[in-house]
C-alpha cells in the first residue's frame, strides 16, 4: 500500500510490461471479440505494434476476454441501462480478481 495526494491509500496492482499487441489483440477477435477501428489497414496490422484504434469498451471487453481465458473473474458487467449518448453503462467489480483497466490513482 502507499499513500497518495490526498491522505488516500493505493493498494498494491500487477500491471502488464508490455501493451497488447496485434498478435495479442488477433487470438481475441478470432474467439468472437470486436474488431478495432484500424483492422483492415495492413500498416497498422503489424502483430509486434500495440494495438491502436480501440475504445474503451473494447478495451474492458478484451479485459474481460482474457480473465474468463486464464480462469479469473471478469471484473466488469453490463447493466440493463444506457448512458446519455445511447452506450451501455457498465459495472466493475474493483475485488475481482480479473484483469482490468488501471484507475486514474494507479
Amino acid at each position: 500500500m502507499k499513500l497518495i495526494p490526498g491522505n488516500k491509500i493505493l493498494n498494491d496492482f500487477y500491471m502488464d510490461e508490455t501493451p497488447v499487441t496485434y498478435a495479442d489483440f488477433i487470438i481475441y477477435v478470432r474467439a468472437g471479440g470486436m474488431k478495432n477501428a484500424y483492422w483492415l489497414y495492413e500498416s497498422y496490422n503489424i502483430p509486434v505494434q500495440p494495438v491502436t484504434g480501440i475504445t474503451w469498451f473494447h478495451a474492458i471487453d478484451y479485459c474481460n476476454w482474457r480473465s474468463i481465458c486464464e480462469g479469473f473473474d471478469p471484473v466488469y458487467s453490463k447493466t440493463d441501462s444506457l448512458d446519455y449518448w445511447g452506450y451501455p453503462i457498465f459495472i466493475s467489480d474493483l475485488n475481482s480478481n480479473g484483469y482490468r483497466l488501471p484507475t486514474s490513482a494507479e
